[in-house]
């Protein structure tokens, strides 16, 4: 995360054995779900089409700054299974 952009790497659903580059995306699109949560409770959600995300609501969202259990969830959604394994990163 820098300033209030997040990114990740997209990860393989088959196909991605090499080391050497990026997997492949084989699917017909890329989609990810953005979750921003402030414990249980689930602050904004967001679908986007590339690997980052800019957090451009988070002074309205947290007015007084993150809170110490703020965390972000990415799934990379797929059109044959939904979404995949949660990348979970803490913010507070």
């Amino acid at each position: 995360m820098s300033g209030d952009t997040i990114s990740w790497l997209r990860s393989p659903r088959y196909g991605g054995d090499s080391w050497e580059a990026e997997p492949p995306l084989c699917e017909d699109y890329e989609l990810y779900r953005v979750q921003v949560c402030d414990g249980d409770d689930l602050v904004r959600e967001v679908e986007v089409s590339a690997t980052n995300w800019t957090y451009a609501e988070r002074a309205a969202d947290f007015p007084s700054g993150y809170g110490a259990e703020v965390r972000v969830e990415i799934a990379q959604k797929s059109q044959v299974w939904g979404y995949g394994s949660v990348l979970s990163m803490d913010l507070g």
